[in-house]
């Protein structure tokens, strides 16, 4: 039996993890993800190359101890992040992490040059303040000397693959993240590269997912338990190595990645770049999955929960936890309602200055209440979500996988369940699916597995399906439709509202 070990660098936390070829976890290390403030401005956030760097070395000796010595390697987790390397070797400046606001000015600067659309006809994504282009765009305009001694630009998957092999590369789906890449042509945009004035001899060399890097260096190797030789391959995003490990590879899937975000993706075999896909908040990004793209759409979820735990219902969280939060959500009455944009909205409207709204309130609204309408506002925007990616890829999805944390809030599921209309699978031990994905990458390019569909059928264990209730779905459908009057109802409101709030934080 071979075995193969997943390392994700996650926003949260850092974890490598040793999998069997069918896919049962035999060894797990896990690290928190260290970020800190700028040492010289408070409000900056940054990751440490040398502490990352650090995590990673720890969990994969963790998973390794005790543990048949893994047969190949992969790295997979978030993307945007990245630092600058010289051609010596030396990495110039920190990881700006996704929650630093240091670079909306560039952010703000590429929107003054070509509407949003411009951008992503071109890459398939969605320019965001946190890209990559705008990491880089601030380092050149704040620190011309490290821009221009810089070498790469290395993604921090990438930068992992560097400290571990010494080779400089990436591969297409952590490429688009960079919002540099051309989807159609898989190939680093000129024409976005010219509209950044960013030069292209900087941005490292594109391979595929699931090929050999190279090795993992020798005393590299020797430090962290691993077999002496063991082939590095190349990783991807952790959206798209999750899709792997869920065997979500054909156009009819949809995958749910649940946890703060909900993020929703499907399989698809061509660029789709069309304007109402932008306007609707989605990608289309380069999948780790050969020769396929991967049609990606987010919106905050989990998150809002803990918005709702956090602020009010403090006195109720002390013993029970979440399942006390359910049953009160489970007894509650029907009829309020709740648009979830607490944070503004990604999708399915690109609006970051909507705000979250109740309606229904009356005198005998009681704080479950508020709680079930929360949870329902979540559901009723997934729903709406789905039907925006449906009409992009032009097809119904037949099969619905759902993976992460909140697949263990039983009440949430079924409730999602009951507003789809649709069953909703949850795979057997697939907690860690980013890693499992990329450990499957590693298999795939060390020959363990013959291509992506082989390593996927033979790992993936189908578990507990939510199946709709035939007369709630029924009744969701007509509070479906009021649902989706509020946005357009509320929007100009609450775009007055969102200025206010600015000019008061000024």
């Amino acid at each position: 039996m071979k075995t193969l070990l997943g390392l994700d660098i996650g926003s949260t936390n850092i974890k490598a993890a040793i999998y069997d070829e069918n896919g049962r976890m035999l060894g797990m290390g896990t690290r928190p993800t260290p970020y800190r403030p700028d040492k010289d401005n408070s409000d900056w956030v940054m990751y440490e190359p040398a502490e990352i760097w650090d995590c990673a070395r720890a969990v994969i000796k963790e998973a390794q101890s005790g543990v048949q010595k893994a047969e190949a390697i992969a790295v997979t987790g978030l993307g945007m992040d990245s630092v600058p390397v010289s051609k010596s070797g030396e990495v110039l400046y920190h990881f700006i992490s996704w929650r630093c606001r240091r670079t909306e000015p560039q952010f703000s600067l590429l929107l003054d040059r070509h509407d949003p659309y411009w951008y992503f006809s071109r890459s398939g994504k969605q320019l965001v303040p946190f890209d990559t282009v705008n990491r880089i765009r601030w380092v050149k305009d704040e620190m011309p000397e490290f821009y221009e001694k810089a070498e790469k630009w290395l993604t921090i998957e990438d930068f992992v693959n560097w400290k571990l092999s010494g080779i400089m590369a990436t591969d297409f789906s952590m490429a688009h993240c960079t919002s540099l890449l051309d989807s159609a042509a898989r190939d680093w945009s000129d024409e976005l590269l010219a509209a950044s004035d960013l030069d292209r001899a900087k941005m490292p060399e594109i391979r595929p997912a699931g090929t050999v890097l190279g090795c993992v260096k020798p005393d590299i190797a020797a430090e962290l338990g691993l077999k002496e030789g063991i082939p590095l391959v190349i990783g991807g995003h952790d959206y798209h190595c999750a899709s792997l490990a869920c065997n979500a590879l054909t156009p009819e899937k949809l995958l749910i990645s649940t946890g703060s975000f909900d993020c929703l993706t499907s399989t698809c075999t061509k660029a789709i770049t069309s304007k109402e896909m932008c306007d609707a908040g989605m990608s289309c990004e380069c999948h780790v999955a050969r020769d396929k793209y991967c049609l990606l759409a987010t919106m905050l979820s989990g998150a809002v929960l803990e918005w709702w735990k956090n602020n009010f219902e403090t006195r109720n969280f002390e013993e029970g936890g979440w399942e006390k939060l359910m049953d009160a959500a489970a007894g509650a009455k029907d009829g309020l309602y709740f648009l979830p944009h607490v944070f503004g909205c990604v999708s399915p409207v690109a609006d970051q200055r909507s705000r979250g709204t109740f309606l229904g309130i009356h005198q005998l609204t009681t704080q479950a209440d508020f709680l079930l309408a929360l949870l329902e506002g979540l559901s009723f925007q997934l729903r709406w979500i789905i039907e925006k990616m449906e009409i992009a890829v032009g097809g119904k999805y037949s099969e619905i996988i759902a993976v992460g944390g909140a697949t263990r809030n039983k009440f949430w599921m079924q409730n999602k369940a009951d507003i789809l209309g649709r069953d909703v699978n949850v795979p057997v031990d697939l907690d860690e699916a980013a890693c499992l994905g990329a450990a499957l990458l590693a298999g795939i390019g060390s020959g363990v597995y013959s291509n992506d569909e082989d390593a996927a059928s033979r790992t993936y264990k189908q578990g507990e399906t939510y199946k709709p209730n035939a007369l709630k779905h029924e009744e969701y459908n007509k509070k479906y439709e009021i649902f989706r009057k509020i946005y357009p109802s509320v929007s100009d409101l609450n775009q007055h509202i969102a200025d206010e709030q600015t000019n008061e934080v000024k």
